[in-house]
């Protein structure tokens, strides 16, 4: 079962080259989906055992982005302003 989605918050925000995402405690299973402001998801991936997750925003153009975090069956959305 996932922590308090209450605790997670992206930064920096804005950002320019990457966003982190600072879990509240360490997880066996996390998916991540990087949605442009199309609703179009650019990226996805999927990391095992992990309390922080880097997401390499360089390759975007400047914008509204969304992170779709998953953690078991608990979902939440962030919303990401890329500079």
């Amino acid at each position: 079962m996932a922590g308090n989605f209450n605790s997670i918050t992206p930064y920096p925000n804005p950002a320019t080259d990457y966003v982190a995402v600072q879990l509240d405690k360490d997880y066996n299973n996390v998916n991540i989906r990087l949605i442009n402001g199309k609703g179009q998801v650019i990226s996805q991936n999927n990391y095992q055992n992990t309390t922080e997750v880097i997401l390499d925003l360089s390759n975007y153009q400047s914008g509204l982005y969304f992170v779709n975090l998953i953690i078991g069956k608990e979902k939440q959305s962030f919303k990401i302003i890329k500079e």
